[in-house]
């Protein structure tokens, strides 16, 4: 067997039955410690609540020992000795062996091929020792303390795998009891091919552009029979012309054969196209079924949450219960790693920053135990991610004075319901009292919102004094197809993702007002901000009116962008601009090839929507973030043109 270092393909399946073992491992830890009351602690567990703790364990050894990772095996050894005192009864589950055994499952992601950062042998020597010293011998020795092992941050993306609860090895018996029955085998249904990502993704990309070439030749076909519908109009127009009579026998006979064989070549051209479309139906389920080799649910990201929120929480001194609603909905696999570092932000800052410390919520008449609800739910291309506290919600005047220091804001400037997210988001905002592990730094909400809209996706905030605040995601279910608006400006045709648009608008017969030399609409019982798409690409000026609009929110405000018209809804395979045009295009940032050979760009209007809200922050008294639109849209249209 060859070296695990010099295997790649056998060190990230090693990697992910490590991960997937991790997160059974970790999220039975908390699940049995949640199990236990207060009054509770100390007593002996059932073994058969800590057996599928004790297998992953060993199976992680197993599988370490196999490939020769002999750091891993140390750690997993000395684990799965205090597990089985655990599960034997010889050890009571205790707050300090839920943190060790934790600590333990951090330094196993730290060790072996892939770790980064990787852990040092000190500290390994460190953790094992600690380990075996809170584990009694066979014999039965009495529980002994020890000077808890220094906390190992977990890193990204390291137990992102859902727990597997079918064990893969039978586990090891122990002197003070015999072990328990191995795993039935698995099904063939059961069995797991394990397919390296890059591969995925490469049948993805060629089966995304088989069918662009497929919808090409459905038109081309549909262009063809078209074709010889007009010939064979035009010999039957000619037939009809012609007099029998007056007309030699062999140019009415050439004639009658000529029409003939066009009848033919309309019925070969139509079943052309039928085969055609059935071409191309069949190629949006092959698109569809490969999609879903790289769709997950995103109980593989919230499982990890309930060990953030309790780390959290014990650091700030505060009692909070997770609750997670829909782990079961899917997305892309790139999109949910690309996101997870975003949503651990929204959590961490719902336990720091949203909620109260008890004594705080006792004083305002809350249950001691804050609440962080994280709820995901799907709507049609897209997927919607709410995370919500029952804090005391967004303090404005802390938020407005950080802003200021920051340059967010000017100091007479005020904090509108539209400038809070600018503010939140914004780069070194943060109204933490103390830098700390967690926060104070004013990174946490910047990073969210860039990754997010990285991903195409939007980010908002809405909050309440007294009774909390819920971040909402909206983020693209797979980035190779995008449901998309199709709107048409001039001449050209553009897509814009559904997740950016907050609706749209028809225009027909909606009389305009000017307010303040901005053009509006009335719609929904209030005034509606306009911008020329078309002059925001920098197009010639419409000679007709725009007929549509496409509205996108801002915080508490939204802005129509007026087109030309809106032509429906498409599911689109997009393909990514070459980073030398990207530079040069800043609001397209993908193409896609249509049935007719025709290219349609991409935009993202949330970022042209973003620089009309943008102005500088020495703007005068009533310029700062809440300006006024007009003032917006020299800047949406310089950004526009660079």
């Amino acid at each position: 067997m060859p070296a695990l270092p010099d295997d790649p393909e056998l060190a990230a399946a090693f990697r992910a039955e490590v991960e997937e073992r991790l997160s059974s491992l970790s999220s039975g830890l908390l699940a049995l410690e949640a199990s236990i009351g207060p009054a509770d602690r100390g007593r002996p567990l059932n073994r058969g609540d800590v057996a599928a703790l004790f297998r992953d364990a060993h199976t992680i050894k197993g599988s370490a020992r196999l490939l020769g990772v002999e750091r891993m095996v140390r750690i997993a050894h000395a684990a799965e000795d205090l597990l089985g005192a655990v599960r034997d009864g010889r050890v009571p589950l205790r707050p300090e062996l839920v943190d060790l055994l934790l600590a333990a499952c951090d330094g196993l992601a730290r060790t072996g091929p892939g770790a980064d950062p990787d852990l040092p042998d000190a500290q390994v020597e460190a953790l094992v020792s600690t380990l075996r010293s809170f584990a009694p011998s066979s014999s039965g020795a009495a529980f002994r303390r020890a000077a808890p092992v220094p906390r190992q941050r977990a890193t990204s993306g390291r137990t992102a795998a859902p727990a597997d609860q079918a064990a893969s090895a039978a586990p090891v018996a122990t002197p003070a009891a015999p072990a328990p029955p191995a795993a039935a085998p698995r099904s063939p249904a059961a069995e797991v091919i394990r397919v390296g990502t890059e591969k995925v993704l490469g049948l993805i990309e060629i089966v995304g552009e088989t069918e662009v070439e497929a919808h090409r030749l459905e038109a081309q076909v549909a262009s063809c029979e078209a074709d010889a519908q007009r010939v064979t109009a035009a010999i039957r127009a000619l037939r009809a012309r012609l007099d029998a009579a007056l007309a030699a026998p062999e140019i009415t006979a050439g004639i009658a054969r000529v029409s003939a064989e066009a009848d033919l070549l309309g019925g070969s051209f139509q079943q052309l196209k039928e085969l055609a479309e059935d071409h191309s139906a069949q190629m949006a389920r092959l698109r569809d079924a490969s999609a879903g080799l790289v769709m997950v649910p995103m109980r593989h990201l919230t499982d990890r949450f309930p060990r953030l929120v309790r780390d959290v929480s014990r650091r700030s001194g505060k009692r909070v219960r997770l609750a997670v609603e829909g782990g079961d909905v899917v997305l892309d696999k790139q999109v949910l790693e690309a996101a997870s570092e975003a949503l651990a932000h929204l959590v961490t800052n719902a336990v720091d920053h949203g909620c109260e410390t008890p004594a705080v919520r006792q004083a305002a008449g809350k249950p001691d135990e804050a609440t962080v609800t994280v709820r995901v739910s799907s709507a049609g291309g897209t997927v919607r991610v709410d995370v919500t506290d029952d804090g005391r919600g967004i303090d404005r005047e802390a938020l407005r004075a950080a802003a200021v220091r920051a340059g967010v804001l000017t100091p007479d400037a005020a904090l509108t319901d539209e400038a809070v997210p600018i503010a939140l988001f914004a780069p070194a905002v943060s109204t933490a009292g103390a830098v700390t592990e967690t926060s104070g730094r004013g990174v946490g909400l910047d990073a969210a919102h860039t990754a997010v809209e990285a991903l195409g996706g939007a980010l908002t905030v809405s909050t309440q004094a007294g009774l909390g605040t819920t971040f909402t995601v909206i983020l693209p279910v797979t980035l190779g197809v995008l449901r998309c608006v199709l709107a048409r400006v001039g001449g050209e045709l553009y897509a814009v993702p559904v997740a950016s648009v907050s609706r749209t608008l028809s225009l027909r017969g909606r009389p305009r007002h000017d307010l303040a030399g901005t053009p509006t609409v009335l719609d929904e019982g209030g005034l509606l901000p306009l911008q020329d798409l078309g002059e925001a690409l920098g197009q010639p000026a419409c000679a007709g009116p725009r007929n549509g609009a496409l509205v996108v929110r801002v915080g508490e405000r939204e802005l129509g962008w007026a087109v030309d018209i809106l032509t429906g809804e498409s599911e689109l395979v997009i393909k990514e601009l070459p980073g030398f045009l990207a530079d040069r295009l800043c609001p397209i940032t993908g193409a896609t090839i249509r049935g007719d050979g025709t290219v349609v760009c991409v935009l993202d209007l949330r970022e042209l929507t973003m620089s009309a809200c943008r102005t500088p922050p020495t703007a005068p008294q009533g310029h700062g973030v809440s300006s006024s639109w007009r003032t917006r849209s020299a800047s949406a249209n310089s950004s526009a043109r660079c």
